[in-house]
């Protein structure tokens, strides 16, 4: 199950007192011997409760420039045109404040859209002015819950869902002691984070296994959220200068030699392939899914970001999970012989590309 507080339960004793005859027995050398203890019962599978792994965990909103916004606090605050100052951002102009009014919601545009107020307030000697404020509305391209579990979002074509809940995120455990699938399934965010007031918001986790007739909900729970954030993935590599040697190509998969001497090669070489785009963003197709993520690279170090992607189901030879896992742990590369060479993390194999025509 997804892991939740360990409950304890507590047993009482009933102790029943009646009257009887007590007989008095000569002293004893030694005491007699302590009744056996009864057998231990079975250790159960540990159970997490998300919400209180950390209890009241307050979520941290990111805007689109990386600017971190905290909570503000429940006691008195600024108000401006009786919209509270509900968040405080780290990074503000010279003797400003940057800050969110009233609480960020979700508009009916869509399920991982967001909408804050920001405004910009000068401290004075009379008190606080408002300078100016803005509507800002941004994707959420990431959701950290409770547990160091990372969500990143699952791209806005087809996928599915659970109870009328789209799955919008797909999540990866982000520390080695991190909440994580016990059921053999992934771990996916359905619908939209839930306000549930003095900054703590909650999120629907659910863990997804395939089935004969799609994908079934192995386990579900309500986990605080720790950020939400709008920082795009793509911002930081596109400062990039564009002369890549990888910049402007496309490529598609053929096989992969691992370490121990096994080999994969694709069954369809066109269903798995790379566009490297000149503003570090990363193109993928896997299989019946597209994929998004960023790349950065040194000659001949080279770091392909998580990778968003569909959720279609695919045909049961698939080898999608398989090729994007190899894909992100790629740590250098080598162009020869007009083929693109990657290599995988501690020498565990090479994966050799064709170009893409």
């Amino acid at each position: 199950m997804l892991p939740k507080s360990l409950f304890v339960t507590g047993l009482a004793a009933l102790l029943v007192l009646s009257a009887c005859t007590f007989t008095v027995q000569p002293e004893m050398d030694a005491a007699p011997p302590a009744p056996a203890e009864a057998p231990a019962e079975p250790a159960q599978p540990e159970e997490i409760q998300p919400e209180e792994i950390q209890p009241s965990l307050q979520a941290a909103f990111i805007l689109p420039d990386g600017n971190r916004c905290l909570f503000a606090g429940t006691g008195a605050t600024m108000a401006f045109d009786g919209k509270r100052v509900n968040y405080t951002c780290d990074v503000a102009p010279e003797g400003k404040i940057v800050a969110i009014l009233d609480d960020p919601v979700q508009p009916e545009t869509g399920l991982t859209e967001w909408q804050v107020e920001v405004a910009v307030i000068s401290p004075g000697s009379e008190g606080f002015t408002l300078d100016s404020s803005e509507v800002i509305q941004f994707t959420a391209w990431q959701i950290d819950l409770a547990g160091d579990v990372t969500c990143l979002h699952a791209g806005f074509g087809a996928t599915f869902g659970f109870d009328d809940e789209r799955v919008n995120y797909t999540c990866e455990p982000a520390t080695a002691g991190a909440t994580g699938p016990t059921h053999g399934g992934f771990l996916v965010l359905l619908g939209q984070p839930a306000n549930v007031g003095e900054g703590v918001w909650h999120a629907h986790l659910a863990e997804a296994g395939s089935a004969d007739d799609g994908w079934e909900m192995l386990d579900d729970a309500q986990v605080e959220v720790a950020a939400i954030s709008g920082l795009d993935p793509l911002a930081a590599a596109s400062e990039g200068d564009g002369g890549s040697p990888l910049a402007g190509t496309s490529w598609q998969w053929i096989k992969t030699e691992y370490g121990d001497d096994s080999v994969t090669e694709a069954a369809d070489p066109a269903r798995y392939t790379l566009t490297f785009n000149e503003d570090g963003s990363l193109a993928a197709l896997l299989d019946c899914n597209s994929g998004m993520g960023s790349y950065t690279e040194d000659t001949p170090v080279l770091t392909i970001g998580p990778l968003t992607s569909t959720l279609m189901g695919c045909a049961e030879d698939s080898q999608a999970a398989e090729f994007a896992q190899d894909l992100e742990a790629v740590v250098s590369y080598v162009i020869q012989d007009g083929n693109l060479y990657l290599a995988l993390f501690a020498d565990a194999g090479i994966m050799t590309f064709e170009p893409l025509e």
